[in-house]
């Protein structure tokens, strides 16, 4: 049963993406953002592109090769974007795809570092600087596995050369630069996974923190006992519809509930059966009522129920669907054959009424259905 008020949707299509941007990146925000972060490291594909071209231009290696890399370049960019942009990606567990996207780009470098002597020493750099990208999203164990397919590359690269050497590739010197690398890169990844530790940690306290404040948040909101708003936060919710009320029209209702001859029941079967019957009202009020209505502990065997956006008649009808249920329920478990019944008075608020004077009604109205012989429900003229 829900505990919050009805409240006026929001239009989101004011803030929605629209046109070309929408087609490009999507309208889901977190779709977008990831679309978003991939483009940015294309940006850097096509910048390293800008200078290959330039140097097949120059001369300073043949086109055919600047043509392979291009197309592993694009392929790739296409593929991810499919990827992300599709959706397709939302059911795997890092819908990002950063560490494909890391290994990907070493795949590039090393092209780049096999194809294009002038920047052999700039792809070496490069591999860590595409290792610092996933610094904030990867896990610490895929931060060693990229670091893994980063040395691995360039070891597996370094031994084909050593059979079939690329050109102007200096086996000796390119062997020093390679292994200055693969110490470099381990380096690097153990402070990013350093990072990434923390990181995880610092999210698990965050749930932790989050789940605690809820926890409090529940505690202060209900009852302990029977589950049911308690009276505080039940002033909360009636000066809230009042307000809503207020400002756009309509009515609700609120009804006081009494258990008839709870006294009795303690007295004669002890407190414990006393509480047994009180959880079981509350399971029961719960199943009978709307889902819109809100139940409270008003205080020892007495219930306040707030009905919102109904008539007088429907409120009644309502609470004598409840009362029936109590009256053939089981309450007890500890007693089989006791029968409890509920009173209950209704009553209707009316603009400009205070919610003092509406509950004051409500009340005089249970005590009106009490006089009449208990077991039933009275409507407040």
């Amino acid at each position: 049963m829900s505990t919050t008020l009805p409240v006026a949707d929001r239009s989101l299509s004011e803030r929605s993406p629209r046109g070309l941007d929408a087609l490009l990146f999507g309208t889901e925000p977190k779709l977008r953002m990831r679309v978003q972060r991939s483009m940015l490291s294309a940006v850097i594909y096509i910048a390293w592109m800008v200078i290959e071209a330039y140097c097949a231009v120059q001369g300073l290696f043949p086109w055919s090769s600047a043509c392979l890399i291009f197309a592993y370049n694009i392929s790739g960019l296409v593929v991810f974007y499919a990827l992300l942009r599709s959706g397709w990606s939302m059911r795997l567990r890092d819908p990002s795809l950063t560490l494909e996207q890391v290994i990907y780009s070493f795949g590039a470098t090393i092209n780049v570092y096999v194809l294009l002597p002038v920047t052999r020493a700039a792809a070496l750099q490069l591999l860590c600087v595409i290792l610092v990208f996933g610094m904030f999203t990867l896990r610490p164990r895929e931060v060693i596995q990229a670091c893994v397919a980063a040395v691995g590359l360039l070891l597996l690269t370094l031994l084909l050369a050593a059979f079939a050497p690329p050109p102007a590739f200096d086996l000796k010197r390119e062997a020093i630069n390679v292994a200055l690398a693969c110490i470099i890169l381990p380096a690097l990844a153990a402070i990013i996974r350093y990072f990434a530790l923390l990181r995880e940690t610092l999210l698990e306290q965050r749930a932790e923190l989050k789940q605690a404040v809820e926890r409090v948040q529940e505690l202060a909101t209900r009852d302990t006992l029977t589950g049911l708003v308690n009276r505080a936060h039940m002033m909360e919710l009636l000066d809230q519809e009042q307000r809503r009320h207020t400002r756009t029209g309509g009515s609700f209702c609120v009804a006081l509930l009494d258990l008839d001859h709870f006294k009795r029941i303690n007295d004669t079967h002890g407190h414990q059966v006393g509480d047994e019957v009180l959880g079981g009202f509350a399971t029961r009020a719960i199943d009978a009522l709307r889902q819109t209505d809100v139940v409270a502990r008003w205080g020892g065997e007495e219930f306040l129920v707030l009905l919102p956006e109904t008539t007088p008649e429907c409120a009644r009808q309502g609470l004598e669907r409840l009362r029936s249920a109590i009256e053939s329920a089981r309450l007890s478990v500890s007693v089989d054959d006791l029968q409890v019944t509920v009173s209950a008075g209704v009553a209707a608020w009316s603009q400009g009424e205070a919610l003092n004077h509406v509950l004051e009604r409500a009340d005089r109205a249970l005590y009106a259905a009490k006089n009449g012989g208990r077991n039933r429900v009275t409507l407040a003229p």
